[in-house]
């Protein structure tokens, strides 16, 4: 029995929205090589198996009982039991269809919007709770478009207790309603109660308004934000800062060519977002699910059959790419050296340190702070991701930090501050390069990836 036109068109279409979909998915699949996967991990089995909310923190040695919130805590509950139950690959695919799932609600799973998105999003994703809040934010997206206020304040409540980008929910959300406030030229109190609504869920959480005070000290750290990479501004002497500008470029383009396909409110709000992505790298992937929906509607209008057929080519050449190195990988994923090696992780040199326990304490570089936390718990680390922000009064371990690694004057005091009794740090660094020829300092460990110093 023959098919009819109709249905091969409709076969046809559906069977290009899953290779698009598959393809995002391969491009959005990684191992477990975050740098903050260990204390996730290790703050969600506290979690877990306490029954209890970490308010202090239980890791450092130099914020011992420093009081945090931790917003994070449903995602990395959330992750550990997928951990426990299908292991680290299977978190990881899980992570990754969590991440699709984002991008085909800001594209309607359209093939090839979906396949731009998913570029702008590959720094971003990974083994992370930011695939949960990426995702949130795309179904606030999908919600505001659609007018189904009704649901958000449950939305926030869960966005709240899984991820910090809440916050930046609420600033979609204040935006939507205000320019369709404007719009309408006269207040809409509905909007006035859904908005205070949504905010007031956010209290909803095991730390209530404490979470808010957390944030904002994280939004007040100038310095956290000049000096970790994802807070950054996109550089154009990068291939992704590059292509993050040639992307603008070709939105710019596509608004001025096609402007019938633009609302008033999303012009607004796709020029908020982007000037957020020019400030820091953070709020790219942001932008890419804001912009999503004029996209599809932009390049509906090009002509379907060649570019069917270029795009179909694309995602099957994208997909063998990506899919043909995964098929090699070990039933478990990658898992101990081989993670560490992806990762570029000091695994040998933690191997020693398991072998040859060092008494006090250590300095650690800040990258590998999360894989120490979960790979050697039995070592309270100097500082890991979760404390660029951390101050209490005139202490400041990330200043402290920089000082050290920076060599920057009076870095043999900050060492002397902390009682520093060995360093693990990366061996190619300027820090490595002198401590091999202080004489306070005795070289016991070194290969291509970490070195390992001793007082002598």
């Amino acid at each position: 029995m023959k098919l009819s036109s109709a249905k091969l068109n409709i076969l046809r279409n559906h069977c290009l929205l899953a290779i698009g979909f598959l393809a995002v998915f391969f491009m959005l699949l990684k191992p477990a090589t975050d740098p903050d996967w260990g204390w996730h991990l290790r703050l969600g089995e506290f979690i877990l198996d306490k029954h209890q909310f970490p308010w202090r923190d239980n890791f450092s040695y130099t914020f011992s009982n420093y009081r945090v919130a931790d917003f994070y805590w449903l995602s990395e509950v959330l992750m550990v039991f997928w951990e426990r139950t299908i292991g680290l690959f299977g978190l990881s695919l899980f992570c990754a269809f969590v991440a699709a799932v984002a991008v085909g609600l800001a594209t309607n799973f359209h093939p090839f919007v979906s396949f731009l998105v998913a570029l702008l999003l590959i720094p971003a994703t990974g083994v992370r709770p930011f695939n949960f809040g990426l995702l949130f934010f795309s179904l606030l997206w999908w919600c505001l478009r659609r007018r189904r206020f009704g649901w958000l304040p449950l939305l926030f409540l869960l966005w709240a207790n899984f991820y910090a980008n809440f916050v930046f929910g609420l600033l979609l959300l204040f935006l939507f309603l205000g320019l369709e406030t404007w719009r309408q030229r006269k207040i809409s109190w509905p909007f006035v109660a859904v908005y205070f609504l949504s905010l007031m869920a956010t209290l909803v959480n095991p730390y209530g308004l404490f979470l808010w005070k957390t944030l904002s000290a994280e939004a007040g750290s100038l310095l956290m934000r000049n000096a970790i990479a994802e807070w950054l501004p996109p550089n154009a002497h990068t291939d992704f800062g590059l292509f993050f500008f040639a992307f603008l470029f070709w939105l710019v383009f596509l608004m001025v060519r096609r402007p019938k396909k633009l609302d008033a409110v999303e012009v607004v709000l796709i020029a908020v977002f982007a000037g957020l992505g020019i400030f820091s790298i953070y709020y790219i992937p942001l932008l890419a699910i804001v912009v999503g929906p004029f996209l599809v509607r932009a390049i509906s209008t090009i002509s379907p059959r060649p570019f069917v057929k270029l795009y179909a080519t694309v995602c099957l050449v994208v997909f063998a790419l990506l899919v043909g190195p995964l098929l090699q990988l070990p039933p478990a994923g990658l898992e101990g050296e081989a993670l560490a090696e992806a990762g570029d992780y000091p695994y040998a040199a933690v191997e020693f340190l398991k072998k040859n326990s060092q008494d006090g304490n250590i300095f650690n570089d800040y990258v590998w702070g999360g894989y120490l936390i979960w790979q050697l718990p039995e070592v309270k680390t100097f500082i890991d991701g979760r404390m660029p922000a951390w101050r209490e009064g005139d202490n400041y371990v990330f200043a402290d930090y920089l000082t050290v690694t920076q060599l920057k004057l009076g870095w043999e005091s900050v060492l002397q501050k902390y009682d520093i009794s060995y360093f693990l740090i990366r061996s190619d660094s300027a820090l490595t390069q002198i401590l091999k020829d202080h004489p306070h300092w005795n070289l016991i460990y070194k290969d291509q990836v970490a070195t390992v110093f001793k007082r002598k």
